[in-house]
């Protein structure tokens, strides 16, 4: 029972309201199955984020803001996501070539995605002299 709370959490993550299951209807078993399967996959990779953030804050020692404003090295990955709502993907058709620009990357925003490397810097358009402790 010691990690049952991790468990129910897990739960709780797939139910969320904002994954807007309630609004399909599956007949068929195999396709229940795969949605399942999906959802674990979600699952697991919202767990290994969430796990690497706080890896990484504890190592460097750092902290982020959680939702009532006070430093912590342990935030939900929910928590995160929804600080992201406002970042879209700007694309600019230039002739034959398409030009993405990421906007409404704010300065707090661009640290949590250098928390996830190079390969996240990159995908966000965020720089070195972006990251300000």
């Amino acid at each position: 029972y010691k990690a049952q709370s991790k468990v129910e959490t897990g739960f709780k993550f797939i139910k969320d309201d904002a994954f807007e299951l309630d609004s399909i209807f599956l007949k068929k078993p195999e396709r229940v199955e795969a949605l399942m399967m999906v959802m674990t996959l979600c699952l697991m990779v919202y767990n290994v984020a969430q796990h690497h953030l706080r890896e990484t804050l504890k190592a460097k020692d750092e902290r982020v803001l959680n939702q009532l404003k006070k430093p912590t090295q342990n935030p939900s990955m929910a928590w995160i996501f929804r600080q992201f709502h406002g970042v879209q993907i700007w694309c600019i058709n230039m002739g034959e070539k398409i030009e993405k620009l990421v906007v409404n990357v704010k300065e707090h925003l661009a640290r949590i995605v250098g928390y996830f490397g190079p390969k996240a810097m990159e995908i966000y358009g965020v720089t070195p002299a972006k990251l300000k402790p």
